[in-house]
């Protein structure tokens, strides 16, 4: 079976935000690319901090809240059910990873917002087809 590994390259952060851009490659082929929004570093506290930056494994499960598969970020400090899923705004997260074709503010507070997210995590999931687990290193370059 192919091995994925998945790189998130976190690039700029506001007191708002995070933002980033996440690759996916199998062996040594880059497979996909797509931007990551997330909330701001806030010392990795519950629901309201983005995940540390580190080398983690991802899982792809049923979650019983959007009642999908998602992929999930295990072993997460002090933390559980930290998921890519859609999402546009910062606000709709708990402490999870939305996909976002690019960022733009969509609802004029000033905050950049993900565009076209659930087709983003839609393109995340062929990409990441067949496996259902692989490694995910987080970068952050700012």
């Amino acid at each position: 079976m192919e091995v994925r590994k998945v790189v998130l390259t976190r690039y700029r952060h506001t007191e708002d935000a995070t933002y980033g851009d996440l690759h996916i490659y199998s062996d040594s082929r880059h497979l996909a690319y797509c931007s990551i929004l997330e909330l701001p570093w806030r010392d990795n506290k519950q629901n309201v901090s983005r995940v540390p930056s580190g080398k983690y494994t991802i899982v792809l499960e049923w979650s019983n809240r959007f009642k999908m598969m998602l992929w999930e970020i295990k072993s997460v400090a002090n933390r559980s059910e930290c998921k890519f899923h859609s999402a546009n705004f910062v606000n709709q997260l708990n402490g999870c990873m939305a996909f976002a074709r690019a960022f733009s503010d969509i609802d004029g507070d000033g905050i950049n917002d993900a565009t076209y997210s659930r087709a983003t995590m839609e393109k995340f999931h062929r990409a990441m087809h067949p496996v259902t687990q692989a490694q995910l290193t987080i970068l952050d370059v700012y």
